[in-house]
C-alpha cells in the first residue's frame, strides 16, 4: 500500500528540513518565509507535495504547510528556535530556525523506505541550491515560478 497524500507531505517536509539544515551554515532553515518557498520550489520541481499555495506579499504561501509545521513542533519532531534578527527594512524581528529534533530524525529514518528516491534527489538538489542562499534570493526564485502560474484573465498572484 502506498503513502497517503498527507503522510507523504509530512515525510517529504521532514526530509526537506533535514536536508536544508545540512546545507545551511546555521544548521537550520532560517525563517518560515524561506521554508515556505523551499517547499514550493520542491513541489514545482516534481516532488508530490499536496500543499495548496495562495498569494501573499512575498509570493506563494500555504496555510496547510504552516499548520503542519505547528503540528510537527507540537509532536516534538521539529524545533523552531526563535532568534532575533532584522527585516530587509531594518526592523527588529524574531525568526524561527527550523531543524529536526532527535525524535524527528528517528521518525524520518524509520520511514525513509516509503519515500521515492527520485523525489528525495530533487529535495537534495533544492536544499543544496537554496538552503544557504539569502531569503530574498529564494523568494525571487519562487516568485519567478509563481507569477507565470497566474491566470492571465485573473488577479496577479503576487
Amino acid at each position: 500500500m502506498g503513502l497517503s497524500e498527507k503522510t507523504g507531505d509530512i515525510l517529504y517536509l521532514l526530509f526537506l528540513i533535514r536536508e536544508g539544515s545540512r546545507h545551511s551554515a546555521v544548521e537550520a532553515i532560517e525563517g518560515s518565509v524561506k521554508l515556505q518557498k523551499l517547499v514550493f520550489l520542491a513541489r514545482e520541481e516534481g516532488v508530490p507535495l499536496g500543499y495548496r499555495f495562495d498569494s501573499q506579499f512575498r509570493g506563494p504561501f500555504s496555510r496547510e504547510l504552516a499548520r503542519d509545521l505547528g503540528l510537527l513542533e507540537d509532536l516534538g519532531l521539529v524545533e523552531a528556535v526563535r532568534v532575533r534578527d532584522f527585516s530587509a527594512t531594518g526592523k527588529p524581528l524574531e525568526k524561527p530556525l527550523y531543524r529536526l529534533t532527535e525524535r524527528g530524525e528517528r521518525f524520518l529514518s524509520e520511514r525513509m523506505g516509503e519515500l521515492d528516491e527520485s523525489h528525495l534527489g530533487t529535495i537534495r538538489d533544492v536544499a543544496a541550491r537554496y538552503a544557504d542562499a539569502p531569503t530574498s534570493e529564494v523568494v525571487r526564485e519562487a516568485l519567478g515560478k509563481w507569477l507565470p502560474l497566474a491566470d492571465p484573465g485573473g488577479p496577479c498572484p503576487a
